[in-house]
């Protein structure tokens, strides 16, 4: 209601389709002081203060509304555990480790084999452009298809992502183009 007693257009509209609407009374408005000071949430105030019998419900956005409309006191957030601070527990200093530089991989020089010398050792990464049938294969005998890399070291560098996060996988999962 506004100063003269009438009612906002809002609360019209609802009351005429049937509608609960919640209203702070003065008696709503001193159990919510009541409560606030006692140390109740704002839900569990909502809670105690809805009626589902008469169908009026309150919001814990609501209660804070009111709270802070009405000026009163802000809570000061503490700790949860009885009001004893305990010590941060601290990270452990981060030691470096000395990483040994990696071995360089060295682009294989061969001319390429075709795919009916290929062995389970032999290199199958396809030479030539991308868009072309592969004739040649690179043929490096530094493969190990049994455990399921089917290329050099200099190809599957340039073929797989090798990071630490996929580095536990024992087959690199990579998608291959088709050639069809």
């Amino acid at each position: 209601m506004d100063e003269n007693g009438d009612e906002h257009g809002s609360l019209l509209r609802l009351k005429r389709l049937g509608m609960r609407v919640f209203e702070w009374t003065t008696e709503r408005i001193a159990a919510l002081k009541r409560l606030w000071a006692d140390g109740s949430s704002a839900a569990r105030i909502a809670d105690l203060l809805s009626d589902p019998v008469k169908g009026e419900f309150t919001t814990r956005s609501a209660v804070l509304g009111q709270i802070h409309r009405r000026g009163l006191a802000a809570r000061v957030q503490g700790p949860h555990d009885g009001g004893v601070r305990l010590p941060r527990k601290h990270a452990p200093a981060i030691i470096p480790r000395i990483v040994a530089p990696p071995t360089p991989i060295v682009a294989p020089t061969g001319p390429g084999i075709l795919i009916a010398a290929l062995t389970h050792e032999s290199c199958r990464f396809p030479l030539g452009k991308w868009h072309e049938r592969a004739k040649l294969f690179c043929g490096e005998p530094q493969a190990d298809l049994a455990g399921g890399l089917p290329y050099c070291p200099y190809h599957a560098a340039k073929c797989f992502d090798f990071s630490s996060r996929r580095a536990n996988r024992s087959v690199p999962q990579t998608r291959v183009p088709y050639r069809g």
